[in-house]
């Protein structure tokens, strides 16, 4: 078991599905996530400015961005989020 949590970065719009990955992720597995959550591909790149992640969990169909443009928007950098 790990020491530090694993920091994940969600980005999905729906949060229902947020909700339900939040759920699958607080079982017992041996491992501990913290999870950052933003809806929008513009509040994930703020964050990924701010705090370095582990993980990025991220939804291919999103309000501001769909494809393969959201992966690549998704390295990029700026400012502000809020974690579970």
């Amino acid at each position: 078991m790990s020491s530090s949590p694993i920091h994940l970065l969600l980005i999905e719009d729906n949060p229902a599905d947020a909700l339900l990955l939040k759920y699958a992720l607080a079982e017992p597995r041996g491992e501990s996530f913290r999870v950052t959550h933003v809806e929008r591909i513009a509040e994930a790149i703020r964050c990924l400015a701010d705090e370095s992640f582990d993980v990025i969990l991220l939804d291919l169909s999103l309000p501001d961005s769909r494809g393969i443009e959201t992966v690549a928007q998704s390295t990029r950098r700026p400012r502000t989020c809020r974690s579970w």
